[in-house]
């Protein structure tokens, strides 16, 4: 309701609950001094109808008094949008948050990265307010972003919406770094504000610094204001204003969600393309984890290397490794800690931790020299190359898992142990899924929000 039109409506009211005045006193004239007349107080009900019209007074009074609050109510809050010429937007403004992939092509367009080294991108829109409405993933590394973070965030009761758009930026790039997803050194910014080009030059602005301060030192931020040409291109949209934009900004769906509305869009394959691209994700996480593990292994494997030749150590009679029963851990032998320097200790204790991350303890120096001599065998190159040749054809994906396992069978029959441990930790990663429960989008977007979630923890250390 326009400022006019509350005054209106209000002089209307006082109007319709004041008592019209008799001709006889509008007509009277004032003489002398005014002297007010005493009313007698009568009791209730008394025969008069004084007390009548003094409630009556009264409670025309009391109907005014609530019309002034409520006029007083409006008035603060539509106060805002008088003072800044427009009314409350939902989709205000418009941050994208990027890397570049190979040869500086932007990942807004039509690249879908398979890893973080490729980059990632994503947006979030703001509401008049300057509050996040939506954040929207552009590809896997980015939705492996906001799904950890996200269930960071509803760990401790809260959300990636509904907070300063500043302190989400921050957020973001603090995580983005924490990922490896700056290893480049660069993090592009663009804004966008439905209140023109000022106003995306001060959300640049404030984007850029909020980025910078998670970002921290060594990444170079890179934040500029965008146009309405700049939001075409980004979401895909042939005409429209700035508004029109935003508003379809605000409602867009990530990457994945996408993936899962065309998957189902046909009459008969989506369950079987979702389950498939399923695979395919754990596929890639499974063997993520297994190079992980193999370069933990040989970084353990040269630092006890290293203590055997500093302490003039030979043979296995004197073992760097031992199982302490109590603690149920592997520990440094308590025989050579104290000939063992502080550095040397330390740097043997952080191998055995980013060894227990990737899922192996040893047992002893013949269990670190064994399974290093195993996973130095599998070319896990030639795994990746496997998987990035068939990542488009997802219904190949039974191919794709015997070309992965003849890595592994080509294995001589000594390590027949641990190839059956593979196979058991493959087991329990499919587990719980099959091609029967991929039903809808939904099934599809909660089983890969899931193995996202991993991916996340995997890529921080913690997984």
């Amino acid at each position: 309701m326009k400022k006019k039109e509350i005054l209106k409506q209000l002089n209307a009211e006082f109007d319709r609950l004041t008592p019209d005045m008799s001709d006889r006193v509008k007509n009277q004239p004032i003489e002398g001094d005014f002297v007010p007349e005493t009313v007698p107080v009568y009791a209730e009900g008394g025969g008069s109808s004084g007390g009548r019209d003094k409630r009556k007074l009264a409670a025309v009074f009391a109907a005014v008094a609530v019309l002034f609050i409520a006029a007083a109510v409006m008035l603060v809050f539509l106060m805002p949008a008088w003072r800044s010429g427009c009314s409350y937007r939902l989709g205000e403004g418009y941050i994208s948050i990027e890397t570049k992939g190979a040869g500086g092509v932007s990942l807004l367009a039509d690249v879908e990265p398979k890893t973080a080294e490729s980059g990632f991108s994503l947006f979030l829109v703001t509401d008049s307010d300057g509050k996040v409405v939506n954040v929207t993933a552009g590809d896997r590394a980015a939705e492996i972003l906001l799904a950890g973070v996200s269930a960071e965030c509803a760990a401790k009761g809260e959300s990636l919406t509904g907070g300063a758009a500043e302190e989400t930026v921050r957020l973001l790039s603090e995580k983005a770094r924490a990922l490896g997803y700056l290893a480049d050194g660069t993090l592009s910014l663009t804004s966008v504000s439905a209140q023109g080009g000022a106003a995306s030059e001060e959300l640049a602005k404030s984007a850029g610094e909020s980025a910078q301060s998670g970002a921290g030192a060594g990444v170079s931020v890179v934040s500029a204001a965008g146009d309405e040409a700049y939001l075409r291109a980004a979401l895909g949209v042939s005409e429209g204003s700035v508004e029109d934009l935003l508003a379809i900004a605000a409602e867009k769906k990530g990457y994945l969600s996408e993936s899962a509305e065309e998957m189902f869009s046909g009459a008969d394959s989506g369950a079987n393309e979702a389950y498939n691209a399923y695979l395919f994700e754990l596929l890639e996480e499974y063997i993520d984890l297994l190079d992980d593990r193999a370069e933990a292994i040989d970084e353990l494997f040269e630092i006890c290397m290293e203590i055997r030749e500093e302490l003039g150590l030979s043979g296995l009679a004197k073992p760097v490794i031992v199982w302490d029963e109590e603690k149920n851990a592997a520990v440094l032998n308590p025989d050579i800690e104290g000939s063992v320097g502080r550095e040397w200790k330390e740097e043997f204790e952080e191998a055995m931790e980013e060894c227990a991350e990737a899922g192996f303890i040893p047992h002893g120096d013949e269990d670190l020299y064994l399974y290093r001599l195993f996973y130095s065998s599998v070319d896990f190159e030639l795994a990746e190359e496997i998987l990035e040749r068939f990542e488009d054809t997802l219904a190949e994906i039974n191919e794709v898992l015997e070309k992965i396992k003849e890595l592994f069978a080509g294995l001589t029959t000594q390590f027949g142990e641990y190839l059956e441990e593979l196979k058991a930790e493959w087991a329990s990663l499919t587990d719980g899924w099959s091609q029967s429960s991929f039903t809808d989008p939904e099934d599809y977007i909660e089983a890969m929000t899931e193995a996202f979630e991993r991916e996340y923890e995997r890529l921080l250390g913690r997984g």
